[in-house]
């Protein structure tokens, strides 16, 4: 099964929506976004996962309002 590319998304702090974030460099703590303008430590992975979740649910009611 091939895939395309239909778009990106940029990930954004969930506490003040700014894009300007520092990643983690040692192995422990490449997972660990934080964000430079509020200071707020979060999951990159978990705020990819929460995104990916999102999108699915949407096309799924996308999908579903065309069956109908």
């Amino acid at each position: 099964m091939s895939m395309t590319k239909l778009t990106t998304v940029e990930i954004k702090c969930p506490n003040c929506g700014s894009n300007q974030l520092i990643q983690g460099e040692a192995a422990e703590t490449v997972d660990q976004v934080t964000c430079v303008a509020c200071g707020t430590f979060f999951s990159y992975k978990a705020e990819v996962e929460k995104i990916a979740s999102e999108l699915r649910n949407t096309l799924v009611g996308i999908v579903r309002n065309t069956l109908k």
